[in-house]
C-alpha cells in the first residue's frame, strides 16, 4: 500500500527502488523517426510490441513497451487470488501506480536529451538520435487502452494517444468480456451471491479508479493538467 505517513496532500514516501525491465524496436537506419509507447493487452507482458514492432520498423516507426505492472503477466496469481477474497484487492490499484509511473518515466527517458538518447543503441550510424523527442505517441491495446489514461493525462512527454479497444470502468466490463469467463470461477466459488458479486465489483472499482480510464477521463477532455 503507499507509505504516506498520513499525509493529508496523500503523497507517498519513497521506501525503495525497482527495475522496470523494457523492450523497444528500433528500425535499422532511423533517425529523428517518431516512437509509439505500446500497452499490452489483459495481463501480458511486454513482449507483445514485438509484432507490431516489427511492422512499424518496416515503414521508420518505433515502439517500447513495459510490462503494466499491477495487471500483468507476473500479476495473474494475485489476481485470482484476490477475487477469492477482494477484502484484498487494495494492492492491486497500488501496484497499478507504479506501473503508471514506470510508463511516465519510459516516456521521459524517450523525450530527454540526457535519456536513451545518450545510449549507442538508440543512435543512428552518423551519431544521430534513432527518435524524435518530439514525437512520441502512446498506443494501448484492449487492456492498454482501458489503462492508458491516467499515464497520458499526466504526461506531457507524448502528444497523441489512441485507445484501441478501449474502455472505462472495469466494474461494468468485467462481466461483460469473455475473457471473464476464466476468472469468474474463482470469484463466483468466493461469492455465490449475485448482489454480493454486484457489491464486491462496485467497492473494489472505488480503488480501480485510481489506476483506470473511469478516474481519469475529466483529465483527458475538459480539465487537463496543461
Amino acid at each position: 500500500m503507499f507509505d504516506n505517513d498520513d499525509d493529508p496532500d496523500g503523497i507517498p514516501t519513497r521506501n525503495g527502488t525497482m527495475t522496470a525491465d523494457f523492450v523497444c524496436t528500433v528500425p535499422i537506419g532511423a533517425s529523428g523517426a517518431p516512437v509509439i509507447i505500446y500497452g499490452h493487452g489483459l495481463l501480458g507482458s511486454r513482449t507483445e510490441v514485438l509484432g507490431i514492432g516489427a511492422a512499424g520498423a518496416a515503414v521508420d516507426i518505433g515502439f517500447c513497451a513495459l510490462d503494466w505492472i499491477g495487471m500483468s503477466t507476473a500479476d495473474v496469481a494475485t489476481v485470482i487470488e484476490t477475487l477469492g477474497e477482494v477484502g484484498s484487492f487494495r494492492t492491486q490499484p497500488d501496484r497499478l501506480q507504479q506501473g503508471h509511473l514506470a510508463f511516465l518515466l519510459l516516456g521521459r527517458l524517450l523525450a530527454s536529451e540526457e535519456g536513451f538518447a545518450t545510449d549507442p543503441a538508440f543512435r543512428s550510424a552518423d551519431g544521430s538520435a534513432a527518435f524524435s523527442p518530439g514525437l512520441i505517441s502512446f498506443l494501448g491495446a484492449s487492456q492498454g487502452g482501458i489503462l492508458g489514461g491516467p499515464s497520458s493525462a499526466l504526461t506531457s512527454d507524448w502528444h497523441q494517444v489512441v485507445f484501441a479497444v478501449g474502455g472505462l470502468g472495469y466494474n461494468l466490463l468485467l462481466e461483460r468480456s469473455i475473457d471473464w469467463d476464466q476468472f469468474s470461477v474463482v470469484f463466483t466459488a468466493a461469492y455465490p451471491d449475485p448482489l454480493d458479486q454486484v457489491l464486491a465489483l462496485e467497492l473494489i472499482e472505488m480503488l480501480w479508479d485510481r489506476g483506470e480510464n473511469a478516474g481519469w477521463t475529466q483529465h483527458l477532455t475538459t480539465d487537463t493538467f496543461d
